[in-house]
């Protein structure tokens, strides 16, 4: 019985083998191979994963800014073009529709943080303003005991005396102003009686710190200084050339017939006495100091005080081509 099931199973299998090996009664090989042909085709061509494998590609291209057109690929799939135009059609707006997008959001931000930069200017401005009059309070009670904030150098700086040996004496031009307190750092010990110095770099005409523009506008705004704009016209008298070039050159960036000067208020010279009244009686040697570089760098000609700078201080004139240029 065993050997009977046995024989009928092995019959089963060869015929299972053989039914394997031939195409059946019904299908004849060529007819095999069209519809393995078709079936491919629509696999490569009208499938929904072939469809999204093209419009994906096509959505890729966009993003990389390659020029592909619409017709490009309908040309390339002639048979399923129908179903691909409306597809690559829509693709191509929601893009376009999100550049758009993108550049208005790109607009309001700019413009937020313009909003964003100038509120918080304001609000630096501000506690800056507090903490020179903090100080200014400070020094009327006689309560502080050290020379610890940056901008009370600007407030000496145009306390003492210079050139002219007048007390209160004017520094004219931000670009004298920025150079002497350079040389203050440089030619002195006084910037290591604070915590924090001015931090300059090189730049377009020699040593450089925009924080010193925002401590002048704070002490500005605090009442302890003024600027004053005035304008020159072209001189005749030869004399008076070499102060019109200054003006020139002044204010750092580009040539203009404009300077600013820079002066103690009532208020900055109340401050400044007690400051300086401090400083003696700590180390007089800080005054004459200061005196020192105003004396010397605080009316020099401009020609003269970059010239200066350019041939000791190399490393802070490296991008000055704007220097090399009006020494010439």
């Amino acid at each position: 019985m065993k050997r009977s099931n046995q024989k009928k199973t092995t019959e089963a299998q060869s015929s299972q083998k053989e039914n394997l090996r031939k195409p059946g009664k019904d299908l004849k090989r060529k007819d095999l191979k069209n519809v393995s042909s078709v079936s491919s085709e629509s696999q490569c061509l009208c499938g929904k994963v072939s469809i999204d494998h093209i419009v994906e590609d096509f959505t890729n291209k966009l993003i990389k800014g390659e020029k592909i057109t619409i017709d490009q690929i309908l040309k390339k799939y002639p048979k399923i073009a129908d179903k691909l135009k409306p597809l690559l059609e829509s693709t191509q707006l929601l893009l376009q529709a999100g550049d758009q997008f993108d550049k208005q959001i790109a607009d309001e931000l700019k413009e937020y943080d313009e909003e964003l930069w100038q509120e918080l200017e304001k609000n630096i401005l501000a506690k800056s303003v507090k903490q020179v009059q903090k100080q200014e309070a400070l020094l009327k009670k006689k309560e502080t005991k050290t020379l610890s904030q940056r901008f009370e150098y600007l407030i000496l700086m145009l306390y003492v005396k210079g050139y002219h040996a007048r007390i209160g004496e004017s520094i004219r031009g931000i670009t004298r102003f920025i150079k002497a307190l350079f040389l203050l750092e440089k030619e002195t010990d006084l910037a290591k009686l604070i915590k924090t110095y001015y931090d300059f770099v090189p730049y377009k005409i020699g040593p450089f710190d925009p924080a010193i523009y925002q401590d002048l506008k704070v002490l500005e705004l605090a009442g302890i200084i003024k600027r004053q704009t005035y304008k020159y016209r072209k001189p005749t008298d030869d004399s008076k050339i070499e102060r019109f070039d200054d003006v020139q050159i002044d204010e750092g960036f580009q040539f203009n017939d404009e300077s600013t000067l820079f002066v103690l208020t009532d208020n900055g010279m109340k401050y400044a006495k007690a400051l300086a009244k401090w400083c003696d009686q700590k180390d007089e040697n800080i005054l004459l100091n200061i005196r020192r570089i105003k004396t010397k760098y605080g009316s020099a000609p401009l020609k003269y005080l970059l010239k200066y700078i350019y041939e000791n201080y190399p490393d802070y004139t490296k991008e000055s081509e704007f220097i090399k240029d009006i020494l010439k």
